[in-house]
């Protein structure tokens, strides 16, 4: 029995973009959750997937259910397997679902498929922004590799490099990463920085305004421009205060 995989696909509700499929149509490894290049990954997330069996023969099952451990590999490490044989015999320590962890939309769909849930063996845990790899490597019938990853979410504070004069109205700062430009964490609002003068009497420790602050073009976000209505005296220090309520382009507040 054969189908196409545009049939299957759309069977199972899912874009045919989104899939791996086997050269010979056997085989198809459906990305669900994270997609490939997916961004903002919850730190804790699952990685689930489909394996569909395109040749499944619910009058045949021992000859269209028979092949070898599909191994799935997270961040390099492997996180489970999914094995199946005649008799629908699964082992551990992968489990999705119900139902014996078979899963078939019914005897009038011409294909079989089982899901892996990352959370069924271990929930990952992974560190802010990291790129995570993930493999899925199938051996018999025929090899089937499927590589893809994705990215998680942003959970870094950052902070103020530098300040530096451009001129004696001007001073720029470099922040660690993008940060917000919009909205309450905004690092455009002139409000969020207090200016302090540090060593020359009698004004030391006067606080000063900023007039403005502009974002330097090509900075990727992460320079700003601070602009004074007063001039920055040579020989003097000026120490700059950031708010707390500015953010990345993520919500994370400097520290």
């Amino acid at each position: 029995m054969s189908v196409t995989i545009g049939q299957v696909l759309a069977t199972l509700g899912i874009d045919e973009a989104s899939a791996s499929v086997y050269q010979n149509g056997e085989y198809a490894v459906i990305q669900r959750d994270p997609q490939p290049g997916e961004e903002g990954i919850l730190i804790g997330a699952n990685v689930k997937l489909i394996l569909v069996n395109m040749d499944y023969d619910p009058n045949d099952l021992s000859a269209t259910l028979n092949y070898s451990d599909t191994m799935i590999y997270i961040n390099g490490s492997l996180a489970g397997k999914i094995s199946k044989s005649s008799g629908f015999s699964y082992y551990a320590p992968w489990q999705a679902g119900d139902d014996n962890d078979w899963f078939m939309p019914g005897d009038e769909s011409p294909f079989a498929y089982w899901i892996f849930d990352g959370e069924q063996i271990s929930p990952p845990v992974f560190a802010s922004e990291q790129v995570v790899p993930v493999q899925v490597a199938l051996t018999s019938p025929a090899p089937l590799t499927v590589d893809w990853t994705f990215t998680c979410q942003d959970l870094t504070s950052p902070s103020l490099i530098s300040a530096e004069p451009i001129s004696q109205k001007v001073a720029r700062l470099t922040y660690s990463e993008a940060m917000a430009t919009t909205g309450t964490g905004s690092a455009l609002l002139a409000s969020a920085y207090t200016i302090t003068r540090q060593n020359v009497d009698p004004e030391a420790g006067v606080t000063l305004e900023v007039e403005s602050v502009t974002e330097v073009s090509n900075s990727s976000g992460t320079q700003f421009d601070l602009t004074f209505n007063w001039e920055q005296t040579p020989g003097c220090q000026y120490q700059v205060d950031v708010a707390t309520t500015v953010t990345d382009i993520a919500g994370n507040p400097i520290q």
